[in-house]
């Protein structure tokens, strides 16, 4: 099947007769495989769609969605997440979340989840689709979606703000998020929202940084320092650890699948072996000059609050007083 892929990897209906194929032979396809129904009237080829990422595949629903659409429609929330780019924690929405300004009030089918709101003063296009812009997009999600989900993205988005080059950086802070919510009001969610924006962070740097804290917070424990530099310790080079609970001298890692297939220091012929081995030389000369203990921890870990929490005390880390103990 030779066709072109103008939106992101979404096949219309339309392209599909254009060279020949009508309902029996689209049919046989789908059985066959070659091709996957995201919907009525769009598609995708089966091996493109069956490689994706959970992230890639809302994101070609999204824009199934507005190819088929008769109405205009502005993407928003989680959906319009996904096609900036911004990170979530769990599954992502099996509907499109839009704007929809046609209509007054909210609403659902099976493809679409719609929401009441001011229509946006200003939008992007991504991908030919209209999108809240990023800012209206976290403030949106941090007022509808929990602390996990919130924070992810907005720790993803300010960190990425952050470490742009200076000529191509974005001005995106707090003060900023603060002032759009203020705009925006939203008539549910705005203590949630508030609460998400003073908690997200520009210094995580992954996911799974933004998934610790959040289960740290949640469970009672005392927040520590994020990215904090020891400098010239390794071997007269800087090391940095994600966590750093200085009353402890108890450093924090997450250790995600990518720490040890690839690393900001490590040139392009070094193997998973050679990262681990640097980051033990790393660890063991953080012990003998700046921290008593390392604490490491993986996803599996730190989603389980019964488990992160087993091994935050097992590590001494305090809590707060009165801090509830997760349930099993």
């Amino acid at each position: 099947m030779a066709l072109g892929q103008p939106h992101g990897g979404v096949i219309p209906g339309a392209a599909l007769r254009a060279i020949g194929y009508d309902s029996r032979r689209i049919e046989r396809a789908i059985i066959e495989g070659r091709i996957v129904r995201i919907r009525h009237g769009a598609y995708a080829i089966g091996s493109v769609w069956r490689a994706a990422r959970p992230a890639v595949k809302h994101r070609m629903l999204v824009i199934a969605t507005v190819l088929v659409s008769t109405r205009p429609l502005i993407v928003s929330h989680l959906s319009a997440a996904a096609l900036h780019g911004l990170p979530t924690i769990g599954p992502w929405p099996s509907r499109v979340h839009v704007l929809d300004r046609s209509r007054d009030g909210t609403g659902s089918s099976r493809y679409q989840a719609n929401h009441r709101g001011p229509s946006p003063d200003d939008t992007v296009v991504i991908d030919g689709v209209e999108v809240t812009t990023l800012v209206r997009t976290l403030v949106d999600v941090a007022a509808s979606e929990p602390l996990l989900r919130s924070v992810a993205a907005l720790d993803a988005a300010l960190h990425a703000a952050l470490a742009a080059p200076r000529p191509h950086r974005m001005t995106l802070d707090r003060a900023i998020l603060h002032a759009e919510l203020d705009n925006l009001r939203p008539r549910r969610g705005y203590r949630a929202a508030e609460r998400a924006i003073v908690f997200a962070d520009a210094r995580a740097e992954s996911v799974g940084e933004s998934l610790s804290r959040v289960r740290m917070y949640e469970l009672g424990f005392v927040l520590p320092d994020l990215q904090v530099r020891f400098a010239g310790v390794n071997d007269g080079r800087d090391a940095v650890v994600d966590f750093f609970w200085k009353n402890l001298r108890l450093a924090g890692e997450f250790d995600g699948r990518e720490k040890y297939t690839r690393g900001q220091d490590a040139s392009a012929e070094a193997t998973p072996g050679d990262i681990v081995w640097s980051e033990k030389r790393r660890e063991d000369a953080l012990r003998r000059t700046a921290v008593d203990s390392v604490a490491r921890w993986g996803w599996s870990d730190a989603i389980s609050p019964v488990a992160f929490s087993n091994l935050l005390r097992a590590y001494g880390v305090p809590m707060h007083r009165g801090a509830p103990r997760p349930r099993r």
